[in-house]
Order: C-alpha cells, then structure tokens, then sequence
C-alpha cells in the first residue's frame, strides 16, 4: 500500500542509524500519524472522552464490520477495514472477547449452576472427557478460524 511511496525506497538505500534519525523528524512522525489514522478523520482533535466513545463503538460494532468485510470486502465498510488503527482496533476486540470467552469455559460448573442448566448425569459433567459446551464450541472455532488466516 505504501510500498511506492519516495520515503520508503530511500530508506531501503540507508543505514539503521540514518532510519532512527529519519524517523524522529517531526515531517515523518505527522506523516505516519496521518497514515495511522486515516479512516478516523478529526480523530486527533478530539477531547480523550470522544476518542474513548469512537474506540468503544468500532470496538463492538466489530463483528458487523468483519462479516460486511467477508461479504463485500470492496465496499465503503470493507476499504474501511483496511485502515491500520481499525483493524488494530477489531484485532483488540476480537481478542478481548476470545479472553471473555475463556473466563467462561473456566467457569463452566459454576455458570451451570447459576443459570440452572443442569445436565442428564452430573458425574459425565465433571468427569474428563465430558461434551464440549457451547462456549468451548465457539472459542474451537476462534482458534480454527485463527489457523485459517
């Protein structure tokens, strides 16, 4: 995506010292902000609580924009995507509910116990080996879809 850009071929031609000093230049830190935050505009200017609200409503909103990216990756929704601080956000998301998700496959006996959902034979329950719940499903298919990227 930015592979052709001038700056980039001409720090391929330098040393790693040059690359820090080059980096550290007020022109290039604005222009990698504005690369990091291209499909956010005005998000720079906006007070933390603002910034915080926009963060949270991608953040959720995550799972509507990875299934309009999987059905129309050229859309509006899906060239949004492709922006580096919103995926960074999605891939944050994804994550945080993959942990969720594992905080409740740990507390599988005591969730059962609290919604009242009781299975057939408590012992298969608590035994090794016993089904996996719906939770253990989803978190199989986290991790499988995970291998297929």
């Amino acid at each position: 995506m930015f592979a052709n850009h001038p700056a980039i071929h001409f720090l391929y031609q330098y040393s790693v010292s040059f690359l820090f000093q080059f980096v550290a230049h007020s022109n290039v830190q604005q222009l990698l902000a504005s690369i990091w935050y291209e499909g956010l505009p005005g998000f720079r200017r906006k007070n933390m609580v603002l910034q915080a609200f926009e963060i949270v409503r991608i953040g959720i909103l995550f799972p509507f924009f990875s299934a309009a990216y999987i059905v129309a990756p050229h859309s509006v929704i899906g060239q949004t995507m492709r922006k580096p601080f919103i995926k960074f956000i999605c891939h944050s998301a994804s994550y945080l509910v993959f942990l969720f998700m594992l905080i409740l496959a740990s507390q599988r006996q005591f969730l059962q116990s609290f919604l009242g959902l009781q299975e057939e034979d408590e012992e298969l329950a608590t035994r090794r080996g016993a089904k996996p719940s719906l939770v253990e499903w989803i978190i199989l298919s986290y991790v499988g879809g995970k291998q297929i990227i």
